[in-house]
């Protein structure tokens, strides 16, 4: 099938339309009227066109995405794509407590998808709930999957946030093995030696972390603690 072009006069029309004085404030008011209608009374394919619209639109109103999928849920609350629809919008806005919320769900609803679990266990470590981390990771490993790096990673994190420092200082170097390179473990490791004395150690995760992590929290403490030890020389 031949893609048809909009002729050429009409196109003309309608670059004109967009540059008359009273465009944006008519689209301004439709928005507006849009956003302020109650999703819940429209039928479920236009909200998931609506949905499937937004999340490809960068610049989409990310309270709005939400709520068009948490309408989804609320009428379909086992419909896997609807959740891992509201998932990716609650990670991307950063609204981790909601997105906790959702993953135990998607979890519940697939048990013997351990991504589920290791994904709710991420969520947890950054609401700072180690315990509750700990509790999913123990569901990974009934599944077999506690080999796995990120498994690995999360349970050196979790211990590390629990302050059981020397298993911490084991898991995050097995899954340094996996993934050399990664910054970001590194300084996890480097506060794990710290925990159990071994500064030297620690100082040479440091200098590594300085020059390669992404995390600012990460390479300013790497400034810091390097910084430490030159005015301790």
């Amino acid at each position: 099938m031949q893609r048809r072009l909009l002729p050429a006069a009409n196109a003309d029309a309608l670059v004109e339309w967009q540059r008359q004085a009273g465009h944006a404030t008519l689209l301004a008011r439709a928005r507006a009227e849009f956003e302020g209608h109650d999703l819940a009374t429209l039928p479920t394919p236009v909200l998931e066109r609506l949905g499937a619209l937004l999340r490809k639109d960068p610049s989409a109103d990310p309270s709005l995405l939400a709520r068009c999928y948490e309408t989804l849920r609320a009428r379909y609350p086992e419909h896997g794509p609807y959740l891992t629809a509201l998932a990716e919008v609650y990670r991307r806005s950063g609204a981790l407590a909601p997105l906790a919320t959702v993953e135990r769900d998607q979890a519940n609803l697939e048990p013997a998808n351990a991504d589920h679990l290791l994904d709710l266990a991420e969520t947890l470590l950054g609401l700072d709930r180690p315990d509750d981390t700990r509790a999913a990771l123990r569901r990974v490993r009934e599944q077999g999957a506690w080999r796995s790096p990120r498994y690995l990673a999360l349970a050196g994190r979790a211990a590390l946030a629990r302050g059981e420092y020397r298993s911490a200082v084991g898991l995050l170097g097995r899954a340094l093995d996996a993934n050399h390179a990664d910054p970001e473990l590194r300084a996890e490791l480097a506060l794990a030696l710290e925990g159990i004395g071994e500064r030297e150690q620690a100082l040479e995760e440091w200098r590594w972390v300085e020059l390669a992590a992404v995390d600012p929290r990460h390479r300013e403490l790497a400034r810091e603690r390097l910084a430490g030890e030159e005015r301790g020389r």
